[in-house]
Parts: structure tokens; C-alpha cells; sequence
């Protein structure tokens, strides 16, 4: 995940500056802002998702992810969104974290979903030892709710419900807190800073990675059968998913061709831990 993080930021990063071409990135870089110095050849590398870039982990002011993003404001939130923990489907994340990946958005984010009957003291929201609750909508509320919540956050929104959903051990809500994230991750396709090659592959991996995981958590360890109207519903997903994966595959290079036809391999075997 760490590596689907990089590339999308260091391509956002080029579609603010207007640059097309890697070596042109690092020319405009070059020439307009000549203390910020990196070697040739390294954006490159992080196109491919190759290296981290220099002091990322830390969020250092002198990181080279804050540094880019005082000259294309708001390039830092895309690297730093929550989004790419929750994608994280190997790591089974509890409700403190789970919290603290919701109130670290703003709260006209999640403010419809959690009860904050602290008297909206955000203080005492963010303490340990405040309980936490979410609200319980109903299914069309959700979709009406989470139509409001734009880009990745959107995303996020849905994945924070669906394991909530899944630590509440409550299937149907959710599938369709999965089924969420898969639209709004589909949605991304229409965005300008997903129109790469790279990018668009991508959003169908997480399509993929989505659908595998409803499939493990929800059909193969529920025991449900294989008749059962989700299993049929899933089985329909997955096909279309398929389709658009095959579709993605005849427009890319031979080499990006193989890269994705490997990490969707690796998805489609993988049974999730937790």
C-alpha cells in the first residue's frame, strides 16, 4: 500500500505543476525553485513507487512531501489521507484507531456519523476515555450521507464504516459500506489527477482488492451458500470488475501490463487475515 501511496501523490503532484513528463517535473523544479534540489532520475522512481520520498515518515517541515506542498497546496493531504491505512486490509484496525482516523478529518466529515454528545467538546471527543458511538443510519441515509462526501475522503468515510461494520460483526452493512468505497474509488476515473495510466490502474486494483475482501469476510468465512442472493450479487460485481480489469489491461504497455496482471494476482489469492 505504502507503494500505491507514493505513485499517487508523486502524479498529483506533477498534474499541479502542469508537467507531463518526469524529466520535465524536475527541470520546472529546477528552475523555479533551485533550493529545492533532488537527483535526476529520482521523481522517476517515485512515479513507479520505487522509494519513499526523504523525510515522509516523519512529517518534518523540511520533509520533500510539505516542501512540494507549499508550492502545490494540498499534495501533502493526498500522501498523509487515512485512506491508505484503511486500505490496508491485512491490518485489522480496533475502534481507538478507528476513531482517531475519523476525527483526524474535519468534522463536517464525520460529524453525521458519530454521536457527539459530548456537548461538541472536541477535547473530549479526542480523549481516551471518551466513548465512542457511532450513529446508526439506515441504508438510504447512509448512500444520501456518504453521496455528500467528496474525492478520498469519501472513500475513507466508507472504509472507517465498513470495519466498524465488520467489528460489529453486522455483514450486510458491511458489504455495503464496501460496495461504497468501490463506487466512490470508481468515480476517481472521471478526476483529472487520476488520468494516468498507472493511476487508473490503480483504482481497478482497489476495485479488485474491495470485492476480494467482501468475498473473504462475508461468503467464505460466513459459510454462506453459494446460491445465497449476496454470493450471486458478488459474483455479479466481480464479473464487471473483471471485465473493466481486462479492458484497462489492452490499453497499457506490455510492462505495465505484466506489473498489474502480478498485483492482481496477488489480490485475487489473498484470504485476509483478520
Amino acid at each position: 500500500m505504502q507503494r500505491l501511496r507514493v505513485i499517487v501523490w508523486s502524479h498529483h503532484v506533477m498534474v499541479a505543476s502542469g508537467a507531463v513528463q518526469a524529466d520535465q517535473f524536475e527541470r520546472l523544479i529546477s528552475k523555479s525553485h533551485p533550493k529545492l534540489r533532488f537527483s535526476s532520475g529520482l521523481w522517476p522512481r517515485y512515479l513507479r513507487g520505487d522509494v519513499m520520498p526523504q523525510g515522509a515518515q516523519e512529517q518534518a517541515k523540511s520533509s520533500l512531501i510539505l516542501r512540494l506542498d507549499r508550492i502545490y497546496p494540498g499534495t501533502a493531504e493526498i500522501f498523509y489521507h487515512p485512506i491508505w491505512e484503511l486500505m490496508d486490509f491485512d491490518r485489522l484496525l480496533g475502534p481507538q484507531r478507528l476513531r482517531e482516523l475519523y476525527l483526524s478529518m474535519a468534522p463536517s466529515i464525520w460529524s453525521p456519523f458519530v454521536d457527539s454528545s459530548s456537548d461538541g467538546d472536541l477535547a473530549r471527543l479526542h480523549a481516551d476515555e471518551e466513548p465512542f458511538w457511532k450513529v446508526h443510519h439506515k441504508a438510504e441515509e447512509l448512500d444520501r450521507l456518504w453521496s455528500r462526501v467528496t474525492g478520498l475522503d469519501g472513500v475513507a468515510v466508507c472504509l472507517i464504516e465498513a470495519r466498524m461494520s465488520y467489528l460489529g460483526q453486522t455483514g450486510m452493512r458491511f458489504v455495503h459500506a464496501m460496495l461504497g468505497a468501490r463506487t466512490r474509488l470508481l468515480s476517481f476515473g472521471k478526476d483529472a489527477g487520476f488520468q494516468f495510466p498507472k493511476q487508473q490502474s490503480i483504482l481497478v486494483l482497489l476495485e479488485a482488492m474491495c470485492l476480494r475482501l467482501i468475498e473473504c469476510l462475508v461468503v467464505d468465512r460466513s459459510g454462506l451458500a453459494k446460491n445465497n442472493d449476496i454470493a450471486r450479487a458478488i459474483r455479479h460485481w466481480q464479473a464487471s470488475a473483471e471485465r473493466r480489469m481486462n479492458s484497462h489491461l489492452e490499453s497499457l504497455p506490455r510492462p505495465d501490463r505484466l506489473a498489474l496482471q502480478m498485483w492482481s494476482a496477488q489480490v485475487t489469492r489473498q484470504d485476509y487475515s483478520w
